[in-house]
């Protein structure tokens, strides 16, 4: 028997260079690799006349190195171990993981220029070893084997030449008779890629800077700003970005523990813990930023391009990143083929940015392609990390389209009625969406709801310990306003979050509510008995309301107070006999009920003649004081906010109940117009008081009303209205408070409902 050897056709120089590093960038990016695993905390790239000088401050070869590992294609000392007993550097202070494996980078030479010339000295060296390499020899006969063409060498005894920062030590490469021209434009795209490419949160104790010079544009770039400038050194624009306030979600995989932390706009959301059940991750981290449109106009403003032109979800393992993870149109994660199976609550790549790091000391754990824009091998490491990478996408996703969007208020069925859910929805949308802040969530049932049932599902999860979460966010009880609204079963949802979260506040605050059950069906009893008493005495009212137009007002604001009673019963009485409510919740309820009722024993004073005199008559007032007093007894149910611009007291002459019919009506219209917020604004010309009444709601459809018609009884805005409320405004403005009021238009004070002018002469 004999043996047979394989022999190696010097085409393998280009088959391995230039097939396989697709254009010049990546090239350059090969190279500067190898300086960054060459421990080196500096690279120069420098533009000349027909040649390219990258030169670094790393550890340098020796003649051995140069023959037995520069010289050996595909051979990699860092897969064979043999590069470092250990990855610590020769600066004793840089503990870095390698960044190339393959043993083909140096080619990437062959794609940039005809000629290469390679300058290197080690520290503890005294002579400068050279390689001057033609690559066209290679490519005279591919009959010829690779280890027959010689390659000129040189040891130089003088220790004269520089490299990058002035080190005495390093190694240059002198890249001549280019293929291609390397003018301004194409040098400003080079900065682009490499930006992209660099971590932006490197330690401190591990400095890696790029610099790239080009003389001949340094006139030039004294006419541009910064970052449209040649010359100077590469910033990762990165970390530059992830500062804008928007939503985002951090992971951490560290000690066996995953620690994962959502925040919205500033504001911590939730923060957990879980076990980690990856077995070739240790260490590896996610951030990721959902854009929504504020973001996104941030993000162009100072990058001076759109999101989607600069990228997505990035990709670094030890420091540098792998391509194309994150390029525009890519999609390596697969977050747009998910997006197009049909379900618009997912998030694909134009609605995230951010990045995926993972290190690691096993360099075939998490392995590129041989094409240096292919990704990573589908090695059992790289499916961990996509599989972890999802977790968190899918985590940051359910806050996104349940909390911010509201895909969930329909689906999971919160509300009594699916008319408030779409009204709900609705509203969320247009606020989220060019919010730069998060508060309007507050104010939010629905996502308040859907918050607090995210928590619960990260409580039921298996392994998950929800170390905190936003508990003003998670508390529906709070918003007494909107409860009636949902199903009053989701406040024993409520109860489980409080009991796993080990909060003994709240753990108290239950077992007082249990107490206090008794004595609240007693009230609630009391508050029934009261109502109905009060529908009897309406029923009355509405048999003779034809005795007077005066009358007739009156009997809609009892309208008014009733429903707001009615309301409150709805959500008061189940909550009571299911034992889900505590007292500081009752009692504010009876508040209000007591609030209603005292307006329907006046008026109803008033209706049957009696005490007349003292309810109508009028008195010296401060309208301004007044009318900001008695509106923020409905805070709570909306928010209201007031701008005074009157600097001096100015009382006048009125019925203050005919001033609270107005403002009883004004309320009722913005309430039935979905309003959340209202905004009053005081001022004064002369002696006169105006007041500007503006919401948020629905507003007035201007195509089919004219402004003075919105007064006329029977003409209303709403389905199934009947326009007293608007009518009676305007006959109590002008007859019992000497005044007036006007329709002034939708979308005045920043808000898009209606705005009414009241004037007081």
């Amino acid at each position: 028997m004999d043996y047979l050897n394989f022999k190696v056709s010097s085409e393998l120089k280009s088959i391995l260079g230039r097939d396989l590093i697709v254009n010049d960038y990546i090239a350059i990016l090969e190279l500067v690799k190898n300086s960054y695993d060459a421990y080196a905390t500096l690279v120069e790239i420098r533009f000349e006349d027909d040649r390219i000088v990258i030169s670094d401050n790393g550890k340098g070869m020796s003649l051995m190195d140069i023959k037995e590992k520069w010289l050996f294609v595909g051979f990699s000392a860092k897969r064979d171990g043999t590069e470092d007993a250990k990855r610590v550097s020769f600066r004793n202070n840089i503990n870095r993981n390698y960044a190339g494996a393959k043993g083909i980078g140096r080619l990437s030479c062959d794609r940039l220029s005809r000629e290469l010339t390679l300058m290197t000295k080690s520290i503890d060296s005294i002579v400068t070893e050279k390689l001057d390499v033609t690559w066209s020899l290679f490519d005279e006969d591919q009959r010829q084997e690779m280890e027959t063409i010689s390659i000129p060498h040189e040891t130089l005894p003088d220790d004269s030449i520089k490299y990058a920062g002035g080190s005495t030590y390093g190694t240059s490469l002198v890249l001549s008779r280019l293929y291609e021209e390397w003018d301004r434009e194409k040098i400003l795209n080079l900065r682009k890629f490499l930006e992209k490419m660099i971590n932006p949160f490197q330690s401190s104790s591990d400095e890696f800077h790029i610099v790239i010079t080009a003389e001949r544009e340094l006139e030039e770039d004294q006419r541009y700003e910064d970052y449209l400038r040649v010359n100077g050194e590469i910033r990762n624009s990165i970390s530059a970005i992830l500062d804008i306030k928007t939503t985002k979600i951090e992971s951490e995989i560290r000690n066996g523990i995953i620690h994962t932390r959502l925040e919205d706009r500033g504001i911590l959301m939730y923060e957990i813990e879980e076990d980690c059940k990856y077995e070739h991750l240790n260490h590896a981290t996610v951030s990721m930023y959902y854009l929504n449109r504020a973001a996104k106009y941030n993000f162009s403003l100072r990058m001076g391009m759109q999101p989607v032109n600069y990228g997505s979800i990035f990709l670094f393992r030890n420091g540098i990143r792998v391509l194309p993870y994150g390029e525009p149109n890519d999609d390596s994660w697969n977050l747009d083929k998910r997006l197009q199976q049909g379900y618009n609550r997912f998030l694909g790549t134009r609605e995230l940015f951010g990045r995926v790091d993972v290190e690691t000391e096993n360099i075939e754990d998490f392995k590129e392609v041989s094409s240096r824009d292919g990704g990573l091998i589908n090695t059992p490491s790289a499916k961990e990390l996509f599989d972890y990478f999802n977790s968190i996408h899918r985590r940051l996703e359910r806050y996104v389209a349940g909390v911010l969007w509201g895909d969930n208020f329909l689906q999971k069925e919160y509300f009594q009625d699916v008319e408030d859910a779409k009204a709900i929805k609705e509203q969320l949308k247009d606020q989220e969406r060019d919010s730069t802040s998060a508060t309007h969530l507050y104010t939010n049932i629905g996502s308040k709801v859907d918050f607090m049932q995210l928590i619960k599902s990260l409580v039921n999860e298996r392994d998950v310990r929800v170390i905190s979460y936003n508990k003003e966010l998670a508390d529906i009880v709070a918003d007494v306003d909107s409860t009636d609204l949902i199903k009053i079963g989701l406040i024993d949802d409520l109860e489980k979050i409080v009991a796993a979260s080990n909060d003994k506040y709240q753990q108290e605050e239950l077992e007082k509510l249990r107490a206090s059950l008794n004595e609240l069906n007693e009230r609630r009893k009391e508050t029934e008995r009261a109502l109905r008493a009060q529908q009897e005495k309406n029923r009355y009212l509405s048999a003779v309301r034809n005795t007077s137009k005066e009358v007739e007002d009156m009997l809609h604001v009892i309208a008014i107070a009733s429903d707001g009673l009615d309301k409150i019963l709805k959500v008061l009485i189940p909550s009571i006999r299911n034992e889900e409510v505590n007292n500081n919740y009752v009692l504010e309820r009876l508040n209000r009920m007591k609030l209603y009722s005292d307006r329907i024993t006046q008026l109803t004073k008033l209706i049957t003649k009696a005490d007349i005199k003292d309810l109508r008559q009028a008195t010296n007032a401060n309208i301004v004081s007044y009318t900001m007093e008695y509106l923020k007894k409905f805070n709570g149910s909306m928010y209201i906010t007031f701008d005074n611009q009157i600097r001096t007291t100015i009382l006048k002459k009125l019925s203050l109940l005919d001033l609270s019919v107005v403002l009883d009506n004004l309320i009722s219209n913005s309430s039935k117009a979905d309003a959340k917020q209202i905004h009053v604004t005081f001022r004064n010309e002369d002696a006169r008081i105006i007041m500007d009444f503006s919401d948020d709601g629905t507003g007035v459809d201007m195509e089919m009303y004219n402004p003075e018609d919105l007064f006329e009884e029977g003409v209303t805005n709403r389905s199934g209205g009947s326009g007293i409320g608007l009518s009676t405004i305007k006959r109590t403005m002008k007859k019992q408070l000497k005044g007036n009021v006007k329709f002034l238009g939708n979308g005045a004070y920043n808000l898009k409902g209606a705005t009414f002018e009241l004037i007081f002469n």
